[in-house]
């Protein structure tokens, strides 16, 4: 009879660790496909950018790490369980920021020009993200609150 104890419990403990290997690997694989996104999203942010501003390289260069920590802060944001509130208040200062330091990047037509694209671009990013959370809530049994673009910003 022990011993039958002893195989059942062997047995269930080798599932069990097992299953837990599989799930490691699978948040590891969704994690590594998340972070691939949000690079090709940089990108395509910054390709638009270039083409909408007519950056120079240096500006492109200086644009695709703006916008690299802007997605950054902002899936941070959307990762971490925080109050409406807070993520909100987050947000903004993170915009704020990015804001800040693109004026010192772009020249005064060019901001002014990205001035009146800002909620296009904001938009484009939100629905992106919009749409990468309905994936994500697949993957993840935790659901992710959405902000319209415009009132990131507030």
């Amino acid at each position: 009879m022990k011993t039958i104890v002893t195989v059942i419990a062997l047995s269930l403990a080798t599932a069990f660790s097992a299953n837990a290997q599989v799930n490691q690997k699978m948040d590891n694989k969704i994690h590594v496909e998340s972070q691939q996104e949000m690079t090709k999203q940089v990108k395509a942010h910054t390709n638009r950018m270039t083409a909408d501003l007519t950056l120079s390289a240096d500006q492109q260069a200086r644009v695709m790490e703006l916008n690299n920590n802007l997605y950054t802060d902002m899936s941070t944001v959307y990762g971490e369980n925080l109050k409406s509130e807070d993520k909100d208040a987050i947000r903004s200062r993170s915009l704020d920021r990015y804001n800040s330091s693109l004026e010192q990047i772009l020249d005064e037509n060019q901001y002014t020009k990205y001035s009146s694209l800002e909620e296009q671009y904001m938009s484009d990013m939100e629905s992106t993200r919009m749409k990468n959370s309905r994936s994500d809530m697949n993957n993840t049994p935790s659901e992710k609150s959405v902000t319209p673009a415009r009132e990131m910003r507030k």
